[in-house]
Parts: C-alpha cells; structure tokens; sequence
C-alpha cells in the first residue's frame, strides 16, 4: 500500500517537473521574442536619430538608445538565470524523489 502511494507521488512529480520544463521553455521563449522586438526598436530609434526630422533631437533618441540597450542586457541576464533553472530545477526536484526501494 505505502509502496503504490510513493510511486503515484513519484509519477505526479515527475508530471510537475515536466510542466515546470514547459513554463520554463516558454518563458525562454517569450524573452527570445522580447529581445528581438527590442534590438528592433532599438535599430529604429537609431535610424531616427540620425534622420535629422522634425521632434526630439539626437540626445533624445540616444537616450532612448542607451535605455533599450540596458533593457536588452538586462533581459539577456535573465534569460541566462531562466536557463540556469531550467537545467538545474528538474534535477532537484528529481533529487527530491524518494527512491521506494529505501522506504521500509
């Protein structure tokens, strides 16, 4: 009986750490996607500033510049974190499992 307990909590574990893998990627994914739309805006502004039309001037737009370029790197790390996790995260909740061959 205790034995089919731990091994029905093993498989719902394992069911977590697969959804977290999931969530994970996806947020992986959706900081891939930001990044992309940011060095794009940021491409843009470039563009802008140099185009010499009516609005702010230059040091406006490469203030907005240096911003976008801080958000990208600021993105970037915590993509490296997300990452991070997601290599080690189901590997711990993996260590967490309890082996029934040690339950008595």
């Amino acid at each position: 009986m205790l034995t089919a307990k731990i091994l029905s909590m093993m498989e719902d574990n394992k069911q977590l750490a697969l959804r977290i893998d999931g969530a994970v990627q996806s947020a992986s994914q959706e900081v891939t996607n930001l990044r992309a739309e940011l060095t794009a805006t940021n491409r843009r502004l470039a563009e802008l500033s140099g185009g010499g039309g009516p609005g702010p001037g230059p040091g406006a737009a490469a203030s907005a510049s240096a911003a976008a370029d801080s958000a990208a790197a600021n993105m970037e790390n915590h993509q490296h974190s997300a990452q991070g996790f997601n290599r080690l995260g189901p590997a711990r909740i993996r260590s967490d499992i309890v082996d029934p061959v040690q339950v008595e």
